[in-house]
């Protein structure tokens, strides 16, 4: 996100930040190469280990310095060393094997792409035929959410991006997985109760979770998942002909969040921050501003500025 408003404002200090957060998770990566999730000794997660992957080949590529990439192939190698059997990561998830680490496999995709390693992309592959397991025939996702409850909007749309991602890495053995025709079974009938299921009767206000018939029954928005929602769609009608829905839904979803975004306060430490949930007092991360719903907002807002020149942002 640094890379792409640095970019947009002509800016380079929003690169220095890039990388000083680049140089601070090498600092702090574990022995075996994962990612903590958080200060807890030992908590490393396979999810975050893709997410910060995807961040180190990023600025590999915007500076040239190996000391990024060699980042990146140790924390690959511990995915590829940690992967079960069947293509899960149970050891460093959050509530088992979950169809959103799917976002480690355009990680891992991006990595063996940059590295000529096939390991890395075989890992992807093997994980990403269980996740094309998971789907119901209307498209809904089994294995989602968070440990028993109904997959948040969050949770979804990190599935559905890391899918696509995949699929756009035009790699031939990828291309044979049929990934496109899976995420489309999953986001039309989404977006179609985007567009009728509202949160306190707002346009664009999505409920936080669906049930399998999808249906919208919480009464609160994550407004993370939207934000990442209106990504997906974006990118996805950049490749998609027949796009109208998506570009509607995404539209409607982006001006909702735009209202609720902190500005009119002098609170420095919030101010253009995006809370975590709407109602703020209820739902995903209540009373609380996680800096990734604002990461993907300003994501979604530079898209939508960039969307002639089908900005993207990588990460």
């Amino acid at each position: 996100t640094y890379l792409a408003f640095a970019k947009f404002k002509n800016d380079r200090k929003y690169i220095k930040r890039a990388i000083e957060i680049a140089d601070w998770e090498i600092k702090i990566q574990a022995p075996n190469g994962g990612v903590y999730s958080n200060p807890t000794p030992g908590n490393i997660a396979a999810f975050n280990t893709g997410q910060v992957i995807l961040g180190w080949c990023l600025i590999y590529e915007h500076t040239g310095k190996q000391k990024y990439l060699n980042a990146a192939i140790r924390a690959g190698n511990y995915l590829k060393l940690s992967q079960d059997f069947d293509g899960n990561w149970i050891e460093g998830s959050y509530s088992g094997a979950r169809t959103y680490e799917a976002r480690v496999d355009w990680a891992l995709l991006k990595l063996a792409r940059l590295t000529s390693d096939n390991s890395f992309r075989n890992t992807a592959i093997k994980n990403l035929k269980w996740v094309l397991l998971q789907q119901k025939e209307n498209g809904w996702l089994m294995n989602c959410g968070f440990n028993n409850s109904l997959p948040i909007m969050h949770v979804i749309i990190y599935t559905l991006r890391g899918l696509l991602e995949c699929e756009l890495m035009k790699d031939e053995k990828i291309k044979d997985l049929g990934l496109m025709n899976f995420i489309l079974k999953t986001v039309n009938p989404l977006c179609e109760a985007v567009n009728k299921q509202f949160v306190k009767g707002i346009e664009g206000m999505i409920p936080r979770a669906f049930n399998e018939k999808w249906e919208g029954l919480m009464t609160d928005s994550c407004l993370t998942g939207n934000a990442q929602f209106v990504i997906l769609l974006f990118r996805l009608s950049h490749v998609v002909k027949d796009n109208l829905l998506y570009l509607k839904t995404a539209n409607i979803i982006l001006s909702s969040l735009k209202k609720t975004q902190i500005i009119n306060t002098n609170l420095k430490d919030i101010k253009g921050a995006l809370p975590g949930s709407f109602p703020v007092y209820r739902g995903y991360l209540s009373d609380a501003y996680p800096n990734w719903g604002t990461k993907f907002f300003a994501d979604a807002l530079l898209m939508k500025i960039g969307y002639k020149q089908q900005l993207v942002i990588s990460a």
